[in-house]
């Protein structure tokens, strides 16, 4: 019996393997000639030999970081393919514990020995980022916002992604809530009742780790340091009390409250690819056989945005504010991908207020407040050129690559890509596009729920306040750079 259906299978490859030979449009497409690589057993063709080296760099050499800003140069060693800054927190205060040596729930007396709830903003890391520059002598390669780190982080493929938003700090502020993730405590904060004792307190240290998602790390050769001009990495960092702020336990009047950490410091890591000298000689090559190498990338740029002021809610159950924005643009740029985000730019003047509430309103600024986007349309010369789709429309167009892959925070960050690329982050290529100069009369309609301040982690109150949101339309735009072959200058050719 096993023979027969061995003996019929291959009697029904023979037949489909000679019914080509009577095909006329199969000779005209293949042209009697095959391409034969899936068939063929052979040793490929070896990569450059290389190694990499992770370099530590001290940010400001060792200083507080908070609302201040610095420059560090790049090492010239090959090519930096990964940057990261790291965050180094210590003496963060722990939710629901005691600041008494005799530390049990029965000393929680109410007086200044007790200690107080940690705030922390949904991603803290990325809570303390202001700006981020790529530099060389005074010019500005490329720059990073809060809202443009914010989407590409969501622009990653999923694993990647969910890795990136752990690292960020995300893990931290579920498990503050009470939910315990699977990475269990990687940012060395310790739940429960063996965190005690303000020993303990002083000597805890927490890393946080945001990485730097420029064009010239992501793309495929990264950036040649060791050829180029000296480049530098410009930050700009926030209050640290927009990344973790504390709450008063005391009894009465909440007069005093501990710091949210003693400490923050930061460092950049950089990746660096180093090559074997004969291997580098070729490498440099291309530099030498034209007046200047130059390379495909990205950038992104502010389209346009509006600000809205919403007065405080009086009553205790409603949740947040309807909101709805038009913006009208004029921008010109040839887009790979639009996004919008809405962010809390300010709160109303907090002197005088509980210290819980500004507590809660410091870790809720910039794209920590969590608005949700509900809908989005463009427009251009009165017709519809896109709108938002809804999540299974998303998942179904995955396969087209056409929208980025939903993530657990989709709705606070609308992303709509053009290229035809699976991560907006990768490509050193023309890809597909949708050029705004080419869209007259640019109308933007979006809708989005902001939530209180005052019910920001879930405290429901009629002790409201006064806020300032902004909606901003953002495009990831195709960008040319040049390196000069003579100098090693580095600077921005063309961007369309």
């Amino acid at each position: 019996m096993n023979k027969k259906l061995l003996s019929i299978n291959i009697y029904m490859a023979d037949q489909i393997l000679a019914s080509t030979r009577s095909s006329s449009l199969y000779r005209v497409l293949t042209k009697g000639e095959h391409e034969k690589d899936d068939y063929e057993i052979n040793i490929g063709r070896s990569k450059a030999p290389c190694a990499n080296e992770l370099l530590t760099l001290k940010v400001g050499n060792g200083e507080e970081i908070s609302g201040r800003s610095f420059t560090v140069d790049l090492p010239k060693l090959g090519s930096i393919v990964n940057c990261t800054l790291r965050i180094k927190v210590v003496g963060l205060i722990n939710l629901s514990q005691y600041r008494s040596s005799n530390a049990s729930p029965a000393n929680n007396t109410g007086d200044d020995n007790d200690i107080d709830g940690l705030m922390c903003s949904p991603l803290p890391a990325l809570s303390l980022i202001k700006m981020i520059r790529l530099k060389t002598h005074s010019r500005t390669i490329c720059e990073l916002t809060q809202e443009g780190l914010w989407a590409l982080v969501h622009s990653l493929p999923a694993e990647r992604r969910r890795m990136t938003l752990q690292l960020m700090g995300k893990g931290l502020y579920e498990s503050l809530g009470g939910e315990q993730d699977s990475w269990g405590d990687p940012y060395n904060i310790t739940h429960g009742t063996t965190f005690q004792g303000t020993k303990t307190l002083a000597n805890q240290e927490t890393h946080l780790y945001l990485p730097i998602l420029m064009d010239v790390f992501e793309s495929k050769t990264g950036l040649n340091t060791a050829f180029l001009e000296t480049c530098s990495i410009e930050l700009e960092f926030y209050e640290t009390t927009r990344a973790f702020d504390a709450q008063s336990k005391e009894a009465g009047a909440h007069t005093t409250r501990s710091n949210a950490g003693t400490s923050y410091k930061a460092d950049l890591l950089c990746l660096c690819k180093s090559y074997r000298d004969d291997v580098y000689k070729d490498v440099l090559a291309q530099y030498r056989q034209q007046p200047s190498v130059q390379a495909l990338g990205w950038k992104i740029e502010k389209v346009g945005s509006v600000t809205k002021t919403l007065t405080a809610i009086g009553d205790a159950t409603t949740k947040y504010h309807e909101v709805d924005f038009t913006l009208n643009t004029s921008s010109s740029a040839l887009s790979r991908a639009i996004f919008v985000v809405v962010s809390r730019v300010s709160n109303a003047d907090m002197s005088g207020r509980d210290p819980d509430i500004q507590a809660i309103a410091n870790v809720s600024l910039g794209v920590s407040a969590m608005n949700r986007i509900t809908s989005v349309s463009f427009s251009a010369s009165g017709r519809q050129v896109f709108s938002n789709a809804t999540p299974e429309e998303e998942l179904m167009s995955m396969a087209g690559k056409h929208f980025s892959v939903p993530s657990d925070e989709t709705a606070v960050v609308f992303f709509h890509r053009f290229a035809d690329e699976s991560a907006v982050v990768n490509g050193d290529r023309m890809a597909g596009a949708l050029s705004l100069a080419g869209c007259s009369s640019q109308t933007w309609n979006i809708h989005a729920q902001c939530p209180r301040v005052s019910d920001y982690y879930g405290v429901a109150t009629s002790n409201d306040v006064n806020q300032t949101v902004e909606c901003s339309v953002w495009s990831i735009s195709y960008s040319v750079t040049s390196t000069s072959s003579s100098s090693g200058a580095l600077r921005n050719s063309l961007s369309v």
